[in-house]
């Protein structure tokens, strides 16, 4: 099991960004807003893509220092839990103002309860 997070498995241009807040689903939380969006099939017949996830911290959560340890945070969290995510979903995790002062068991806890609520992790 590889727990690194290259890039193949982040969102990178901004119009994947506004297609999974325009069309996907959102799950708002208390740290976080979770959007996800079925990627479709590719023609190439390669199958299902991997699950790629972008993280949006606006200025509202602070200065650009609480902003990246924001980040940071979800950062890891997506890092050490990529393999419990079913394939083939773009999912964008925007923070909170209150995700600054939250701490990492927090928002842990809620990107996964809200992951489970958008039927995006595997059962196991």
């Amino acid at each position: 099991m590889e727990f690194r997070f290259p890039r193949a498995a982040r969102i990178t241009r901004s119009p994947e960004y506004r297609r999974v807040r325009g069309q996907g689903r959102s799950r708002p939380g208390k740290y976080l807003v979770l959007g996800v969006l079925r990627e479709p099939e590719t023609d190439s017949g390669s199958g299902i893509q991997p699950t790629r996830f972008g993280i949006i911290t606006s200025r509202k959560i602070g200065n650009s220092v609480v902003r990246k340890r924001v980040r940071r945070r979800f950062r890891e969290i997506v890092r050490l839990h990529r393999p419990e995510f079913l394939p083939g979903w773009l999912v964008v995790i925007v923070g909170r103002p209150a995700a600054a002062s939250a701490n990492y068991a927090d928002l842990e806890h809620e990107l996964l309860h809200l992951a489970r609520k958008a039927s995006i992790l595997s059962a196991s």
